[in-house]
Formats: structure tokens, C-alpha cells, sequence
């Protein structure tokens, strides 16, 4: 999760629909729910085999992440919009906790991709994890189901 300084960020994603408040106010609740996931979450799962006279067979599986309820309330009491950003169909709201400076958004979004998304930093305590979805009809569904193939998978 990216920090500074005693302060976590977390961004937040949401469909883009005819009133921009309504796509800022969704994508501030996927970002609040991002940010308490990142600080503590619970993932529960379970995976199911079944005995063939070729050996397990793969049956399913089952996931599912749990917010402790106390970080949940701390996050969406000590929140802020740092920056917000459409982008097409999708709608960015990039969150903190604690003190950090509200961000202009007349730049705009830099088109080469970050180093990081082919290298991954080297720090030591930090961990690192990638996910992946299928195309999804909703862009922002997209990202929300690679972010938790990311945690979950």
C-alpha cells in the first residue's frame, strides 16, 4: 500500500455516470473499502477435491475477505480526498489517512506507465502482489476484481 510518512493511500474506483457527484461518491466508498482492507483484513476460503481413479480433481473454491468492523469506522471517520479524476468511463478518487496535501488534478495523468508496473521495487517489509481480471463490461469492475484476485489470490 503506498504511505508517507505515517499516512496510507489507497485509490478508489467507480463507474462515470451522468452526475459527477454520484461517481465520486461511489468511488469515495471503493476507496474507503480499499484502504481498511489494506490495513487489516480477514480472508477466509476454501477449496474443494474430489477422488477420481486419476487422482484429485479440482471441484471449486470459495473466497471471501472480512473487514474488522474498528478499522472499517476509523478509516471512514479520518479519511480525505486527496484528488479526484475521470478518465473515459471510469472515475479515480485517490484517499488518506492522516495528514496529506489535496492534489490538483489539472495535470492529469502522465500517459507512460510508472516503472513499477514491469519492476517491482525492492524494499525490504513491503509486500508485493499482482492480479488480474478479464475484461468486465464496467471498466472499474475490471480493476476492483484484479485488485481482489491481488489480495485474495
Amino acid at each position: 500500500m503506498p504511505h508517507s510518512n505515517n499516512t496510507l493511500f489507497a485509490v478508489g474506483y467507480a463507474q462515470t455516470y451522468f452526475y459527477r457527484e454520484s461517481s465520486v461518491e461511489e468511488a469515495t466508498v471503493n476507496g474507503i473499502n480499499n484502504l481498511a482492507k489494506s490495513v487489516s483484513t480477514r480472508i477466509k476460503g476454501e477449496r474443494g477435491f474430489k477422488d477420481t481413479k486419476f487422482g484429485p480433481e479440482f471441484a471449486g473454491e470459495f473466497f471471501k475477505e472480512e473487514l474488522e468492523g474498528g478499522v472499517l469506522d476509523f478509516v471512514k471517520k479520518n479519511h480525505k480526498v486527496i484528488a479526484t479524476e475521470t478518465v473515459g468511463d471510469i472515475t479515480l478518487v485517490l484517499l488518506s489517512t492522516g495528514e496529506a496535501p489535496t492534489l490538483s488534478s489539472a495535470k492529469g495523468f502522465d500517459k507512460k506507465a510508472p516503472e513499477w508496473v514491469s519492476k517491482l521495487p525492492k524494499k525490504p517489509g513491503f509486500v508485493y502482489a499482482v492480479g488480474q481480471s478479464s475484461p468486465q463490461f464496467h471498466e472499474e469492475e475490471t480493476w476492483q476484481l484484479a485488485e481482489y484476485n491481488a489480495r485474495v489470490g
